[in-house]
């Protein structure tokens, strides 16, 4: 099968394109994006492309000074989230005994590869996580990374309780930024919900 890598933009564009499963597109990434790091003239030379047009084309403007990439690691995350993804909801849909453990430990793998691959953790949040380990709850980050929350996953009100008051002895009680804080407003339980709906009330004529 011929590609042009110009029309592919997105991971999702390439396992359309090759109409491969995730697990195929996280093999594919193994076999041929072996190097943990490649170069910009690597990459160059790769793509046959010429310096500006690499630039203009390829990178974000947050990205165009970077002469390292790390292709590999940030694919496998994609893929290796995507299937744990999958997953979450296929045990959540068929629950057994085990459902709340194992959604933890995908919580968790998540956490690490978000850590680990894409590199979008702070130190502050693995401590969060690593204190949520030693309690039996699964915690990952949420949002976009580099700083912000956790979500953590218990197994009912009374392990919530308990891990929000062990949060705030063994984490926020030595937090600068969280003295003075109403901590209620900062560690908090909640509970799966519906998402977002929106009502449309019929229109009509009464007469």
């Amino acid at each position: 099968m011929q590609l042009n890598w110009r029309d592919i933009w997105r991971f999702a564009d390439l396992q359309k394109a090759l109409n491969y499963s995730l697990e195929e597109m996280e093999t594919l990434t193994n076999t041929y994006l072996t190097q943990l790091v490649y170069t910009r003239q690597e990459l160059l030379e790769m793509f046959e492309m010429e310096r500006d047009d690499f630039v203009e084309n390829l990178l974000t403007a947050n990205t165009r000074q970077s002469e390292v990439f790390k292709l590999r690691q940030r694919a496998l995350h994609v893929f290796q989230e995507s299937i744990r993804v999958k997953t979450f909801v296929e045990v959540a849909q068929s629950p057994t005994d085990g459902t709340i453990h194992l959604m933890k430990k995908l919580m968790r793998q998540s956490h690490e590869s978000l850590r680990s691959l894409y590199e979008c953790s702070h130190p502050n949040l693995d401590q969060l996580v690593e204190l949520s380990d030693k309690l039996g709850v699964g915690a990952r980050l949420t949002g976009a990374g580099w700083g912000g929350c956790i979500v953590a996953l218990c197994d009912g009100v009374d392990q919530s309780l308990q891990y929000i008051d062990y949060l705030k002895d063994a984490y926020y009680a030595d937090l600068a930024q969280a003295q003075g804080r109403n901590l209620e407003e900062v560690v908090f339980a909640t509970s799966p919900q519906r998402g977002a709906e929106i009502y449309l009330e019929k229109s009509g004529v009464i007469g």
